[in-house]
C-alpha cells in the first residue's frame, strides 16, 4: 500500500460541509445533494451509453445470449473488458463520494456496506 494501514482524515471543499434548509428545522447536507446529483448523472449517462451506442448494444446482446452474440461477430472479450472497466470506474466514483461523506479514508472503509450487502444477498 502507498500510505500504510492507518486512517487518514481529509476535508473536502468548505461548501460541502454546509446544510441546505429544506423546511423550518430540517436540512440536508450539501454532500448528500452532490452524491445524489452525481448518481443521477452517472445513471443517465450509463443508460444512454447502453441504449444508444454500438458497444452498449453489444453489451446487452452479450448479456442476453453470449453464444449468439459471438456468432453475429461481437468481440466478447472486448465487451467483457469494457464492462469491467465501467464497473471499476463507477465503483471508484462511489468510493470517492463515500469517503467524502465519511471524511476519512481507511483500508476498511467499505467493510460495513460490504457486510450489509452480503447479508442482504444471503437472506434474499
Amino acid at each position: 500500500m502507498f500510505f500504510g494501514g492507518q486512517s487518514r482524515a481529509f476535508s473536502g471543499p468548505a461548501f460541502l460541509d454546509q446544510r441546505l434548509p429544506v423546511m423550518q428545522n430540517v436540512g440536508i447536507s450539501t454532500i448528500d445533494v452532490v452524491i445524489f446529483a452525481t448518481a443521477m448523472v452517472l445513471v443517465t449517462l450509463f443508460s444512454l451509453f447502453v441504449t444508444r451506442t454500438m458497444l452498449g448494444i453489444s453489451m446487452r446482446a452479450s448479456a442476453e445470449n453470449l453464444l449468439a452474440a459471438q456468432l453475429i461477430g461481437i468481440n466478447i472479450g472486448r465487451v467483457i473488458m469494457v464492462a469491467f472497466i465501467i464497473g471499476a470506474g463507477m465503483a471508484s466514483v462511489a468510493g470517492i463520494l463515500y469517503g467524502m461523506r465519511i471524511g476519512k479514508i481507511d483500508p476498511l472503509l467499505g467493510f460495513i456496506p460490504l457486510l450489509k450487502a452480503f447479508v442482504a444477498t444471503v437472506i434474499g
